[in-house]
């Protein structure tokens, strides 16, 4: 239930911000790569390493639950959201040249895959999903983070290529609810963070989502200052003058 709110936010505020058109095209985008990702990796173990879901999440596509990929774009969306305030201190992004498109995409991927070293031990453990080898990472094997960061970038490069080619009007938002995407970031690491049964993953979530839900505020606390705080502070002062009278 939970995956399925988050998902319906991030989609509503997509589809407020970007457009409809190009926030649609946002969840079609991450849902299809995703569950391609997720389809490959299954199947061959050559994304993630070798896994197989258990029945615990609901009815599948293939040999993927469901709830998969809307749970990507859950998240997906939030940390587009952060990476833009961090790169451009700004809740919407900027820049949408090829190199800051692909910067962009990676430190966003960054951002996405901390989410999963943080909760993919714990989902294990109690049996969403099987890694039928282990791994070194809490029983996680260290190619699921290569696979994710992969599977992110390839998305947020679509991101980009949307906003690139469609030029959605993009009206910056200092408010709350440009904001929101990153709050709800923040209220994921807070709810790990405080997750007692968390473990590790606990302290792993203060550090590896805190930092960047940190970084991100205090963007944001300076790029919503008011317009006329900022006219103020950046215009020169004048030299006074006096009259010849």
């Amino acid at each position: 239930m939970k995956v399925i709110a988050l998902t319906l936010f991030a989609v509503l505020h997509a589809g407020t911000t970007f457009g409809w058109r190009v926030g649609l095209l946002m969840f079609f985008a991450t849902t299809m790569v995703t569950l391609s990702f997720e389809q490959l990796g299954v199947t061959t173990g050559m994304v993630y390493g070798t896994y197989h879901y258990s029945g615990m999440l609901g009815p599948k596509l293939g040999a993927v639950p469901l709830l998969i990929p809307l749970a990507w774009f859950m998240m997906m969306y939030p940390s587009y959201l952060v990476t833009s305030l961090i790169v451009d201190g700004h809740a919407l992004p900027q820049k949408m040249d090829f190199k800051p498109l692909g910067t962009r995409a990676m430190i966003a991927a960054i951002v996405m895959t901390a989410w999963d070293a943080v909760i993919d031990p714990g989902m294990s453990r109690t049996g969403y999903w099987i890694w039928e080898h282990g791994g070194s990472y809490f029983g996680v094997p260290r190619q699921n983070s290569a696979g994710w960061l992969l599977t992110t970038f390839v998305v947020y490069v679509v991101f980009g290529l949307l906003q690139r080619w469609l030029k959605p009007p993009l009206q910056q938002r200092s408010d709350w609810f440009g904001f929101l995407p990153t709050l709800a970031y923040a209220i994921v690491t807070l709810t790990q963070v405080a997750d007692r049964e968390a473990g590790p993953s606990s302290v792993i979530a203060f550090f590896a989502m805190g930092f960047p839900a940190l970084l991100a505020f205090v963007r944001w606390t300076r790029d919503s200052k008011s317009p006329e705080e900022f006219s103020i502070r950046s215009e020169p002062e004048r030299p006074v003058t006096t009259s010849g009278w």
